[in-house]
């Protein structure tokens, strides 16, 4: 676990491995590399496996983050928030591949809808919880405004 100090108070951050979904996993199915659930949803627009990790990738890049001159702490609170938006996105993708899924009962489906709301939620409540804390330490440290503005692009989701 990560922890994240902030005073008296820290902050324990589970690995994105601790949260978990109920995703099936797909078969590939064919020699173009997509499962049947993808090709039936599909739209038109093909995105690859090399694509798909590179976009995974950058939600978790923090080489920027590292490389600007602020300080250790808030770069710390600044890693926190990427990960946690990137494990928002990911479940809200997961979302929206379980409400696309045909293959799951009614019963099933909204069981499975309700688990990433929750997962959506909780994480939610998380990134307002880190913001906070990072929103804290600025004051303390009063961090100048070219930084704050900094700190507001990194913060960006990506």
């Amino acid at each position: 676990m990560n922890a994240i100090n902030n005073g008296p108070s820290s902050l324990l951050l589970q690995p994105s491995s601790a949260i978990t979904t109920s995703d099936s996993s797909e078969s590939v199915d064919g020699e173009d590399g997509h499962t049947a659930a993808q090709k039936s949803a599909e739209t038109g627009v093909s995105i690859s496996a090399e694509a798909k990790s590179k976009l995974i990738e950058d939600h978790y890049n923090v080489d920027d983050i590292d490389a600007s001159s602020l300080p250790t702490g808030i770069k710390k609170y600044l890693s926190a928030i990427r990960d946690i938006q990137g494990r928002i996105g990911e479940k809200l993708r997961a979302l929206q591949r379980v409400m696309q899924d045909q293959t799951l009962s009614p019963a099933e489906r909204k069981s499975r809808i309700n688990q990433a709301q929750f997962e959506v939620s909780m994480l939610n409540n998380v990134l307002f919880t880190v913001t906070s804390g990072m929103q804290q330490l600025e004051m303390q440290m009063k961090i100048q405004l070219s930084d704050l503005t900094l700190i507001g692009s990194l913060m960006k989701p990506r």
